[in-house]
Order: C-alpha cells, then structure tokens, then sequence
C-alpha cells in the first residue's frame, strides 16, 4: 500500500446474518480458508462467507487480493482514491480481474460511500447486486441498481429475477421498481426515435410495461445508432425469441415463484402472462 495514507482496519461489520451467534468460534485459521478458496460466479453461499471473513480479517493482500481490495475491506476511501486515480479505466482493471475472488464491488457492499465511488468509477455492478439482494442489504441494492452499466452484458436480469423468489419484501419492491423505470425509460426513448409505423410492428403498444418486445425495441435503436444507458439492455443469454417475458425468466430454473411476486409484476404493469415461448 502508498505510504504516504495510513491504513486503519475496521472492527467487522455486523450485516451479515448470524454474525453475533457464531462471531466467537471463528479465528484467523478459517479467514484464511475462506478467502484462499476459489469462488463460483453462482455460488453466493460462498461468496457471502467470503465477504463476511472479509470483515473479519481486512488485510486481503494476505489472501493474494490486490492493492484495491484490500483498500475497501479496510474502509479506506482515501486510500481507493489514491488507487483509482492511478487506474486509466474500470475496464483496465476489469482486464486484470479473475471471478474467482470477490470483486471490488462485492467487498464494497456495507459501505455506501466506497461502493458509489466504485460505481462512479465504472465498475460493473453485476456480481455486487445479486451478493448485495443475497445478505439483504438494500442500501447496497439501490446503489447497484443505480449503476448506469454491468461488467457483464449477458445473463444478469435473468439471475437477479431467480434472486428475488429468496428475497425479502423490501428488496422485491426496490428491484421490481427498477424494471419499471428502466422498461419506461427505453419506451419513452423508442417513441421519440423511431417512426410511428416502426413502433406499431415492433408492438410496443401492445403492452402496459414493456416485456417480451423490450429486445426488439432496444435492437432497433441500436440499428438507428441510438446511444443509450447500458442498463436499458433487456439481452440475456435465456432470451432466445421476441415473445420471452419477465414471467418466463422467472420459471426458468430453481423453485416456482411466489404468487405474492407474481402478483407484484402484474400490478406494476407485466400484464403479459399468456404468451408462448419458442418451446410453447
């Protein structure tokens, strides 16, 4: 670390769920476990624990984490700064990030000042906000949900709409909020850029919120050289023909949503629940 910014490690966070029942049976031996394993992107079982032995234990330069990392589990926002201003981009740094390791974003989650000046920055807010809906930190979640881009374009509304089957009430509202303002969003733009006959065949009309015709609209404008927000993207991997909706990304895998989440889309403008995927 530049020696010219004292570092001071924090006490641990006490976010994390059961931290005061088993914080007395954890030593420095299972930190170094924890933060030496190797992450699934899919596992946030891990990924929480990792994140909770970071609080524990903040020197991460330890655990072969980089200079950067090591800077946000000790809260040091002066010290991200001095690192930042040394980075020429997100994307550079993205370069040098495997998803083995919690992420800056991840070890940010709890620290709302750290995490803004990440997302500031230009990290992806991906892998943060499903760990961040994971441990039920809606602070976190606003932030991420905020951000303007995700360091990966393919698969995140996809996972983070499995997410909210395990979440909490004040997350699904928070998340389902976005969808709505975002799908706006791309409509109002559509309506403005694209010719009245074009919009009729694309159907955006046809629907209360947009849905299934989101990836259609959001192409056209890209056809028309329309520069817009990466977290207007609808695209996932699982969106394989015009008339996938929100419901079937929800039925994709894992256990069947609650009909308390289903009704919530509904009520806010999803009213597309009879239309057919490519495999009917």
């Amino acid at each position: 670390m530049a020696a010219n910014i004292a570092m001071e490690y924090p006490q641990p966070i006490k976010s994390i769920p059961l931290y005061d029942t088993i914080r007395e049976y954890l030593d420095d031996r299972a930190s170094e476990v924890i933060l030496n394993v190797e992450l699934d992107d899919d596992e946030l079982v891990g990924r929480r624990s990792a994140l909770f032995f970071s609080r524990r234990n903040p020197q991460l330069l330890n655990f072969g984490y980089g200079q950067l990392e090591e800077a946000i589990a000790c809260r040091s926002l002066a010290q991200v700064n001095y690192i930042l201003q040394k980075k020429r981009s997100s994307t550079q740094y993205f370069e040098e990030f495997s998803y083995k390791r919690l992420s800056p974003v991840e070890l940010a989650i709890g620290w709302p000042g750290g995490l803004q000046r990440l997302v500031d920055f230009g990290f992806g807010a991906d892998g943060g906000l499903r760990l961040s809906m994971y441990i039920d930190d809606l602070m976190s979640t606003k932030i991420l949900l905020a951000a303007e881009q995700f360091a990966r374009e393919k698969n995140t509304w996809t996972e983070v709409l499995g997410d909210l089957k395990i979440s909490s009430r004040k997350i699904e509202q928070v998340v389902i909020q976005t969808f709505v303002r975002r799908r706006q969003a791309l409509t109002e733009l559509a309506i403005k850029k694209i010719p009245e006959e074009e919009i009729i065949r694309l159907g955006l009309l046809n629907e209360k919120t947009l849905d299934a015709a989101a990836p259609r609209v959001y192409q056209e404008l890209q056809k028309r050289g329309i520069e817009m927000p990466q977290n207007l993207n609808p695209a996932s991997s699982y969106i394989s023909n015009e008339h996938f909706s929100i419901y079937h990304a929800l039925f994709i895998h894992g256990s069947p949503p609650s009909q308390r989440l289903l009704l919530s889309f509904y009520t806010n403008g999803f009213e597309l629940v009879d239309t057919l995927d490519a495999e009917g």
